[in-house]
């Protein structure tokens, strides 16, 4: 492993030739950049993008293989995928009332919420939990296929003592609707 990896690089590292930037450097993967990255002590580690010592469980891994956390923490990335703040994460959150937007589970210590979020405008909708967020995608984010389950497993009839009044006449009208 003494040879320097260039796969990842592509040259635009100090140690590989100029332009030499400070993000680009954080964020390079190769062997010489990965050697500044310190062993996490005591379960903790320093985000490299706010500076702060969080707790590991604040921390993506990485892949399988290297099971290291990453570089930023999970709240400074989620700032720089959907462009809220740490402020704005915790004002979302909790006016969900601190669960997750669909059926309300309060994550337990180490778990956590995921961002739900369109994916043609990368428009935020809310946090869920693990089940809520994969049955979306497996949805593929399909209203149609949504209410179609529903139609399904309610008989042509919805308990969502959840919604409010119009919504509730939507989904009634769109459940009255022959499926496309």
């Amino acid at each position: 492993m003494g040879q320097h990896s260039r796969q990842r690089c592509a040259g635009k590292c100090a140690f590989h030739g100029p332009p030499l930037f400070e993000k680009h450097k954080q964020g390079c993967q190769c062997v010489k950049h990965r050697q500044h990255e310190t062993a996490p002590q005591n379960g903790k580690k320093i985000c490299t993008r706010c500076s702060e010592e969080k707790e590991l469980s604040e921390f993506h891994r990485r892949g399988r293989k290297d099971g290291r956390p990453r570089p930023s923490c999970i709240a400074c990335r989620k700032e720089q995928e959907f462009g809220l703040s740490p402020k704005q994460q915790d004002e979302l959150l909790a006016s969900q009332g601190g669960g997750c937007a669909i059926c309300r589970y309060i994550p337990q210590a180490g778990e956590r919420l995921y961002i739900d979020h369109d994916h043609n405008d990368n428009r935020v909708r809310g946090f869920l939990c693990n089940p809520c967020n994969r049955a979306l995608g497996l949805f593929k984010d399909d209203l149609g296929r949504v209410l179609a389950a529903a139609r399904y497993l309610g008989g042509n009839r919805l308990v969502a003592d959840h919604l409010d009044v119009a919504q509730k006449a939507r989904v009634r009208s769109s459940l009255l609707s022959p499926i496309s």
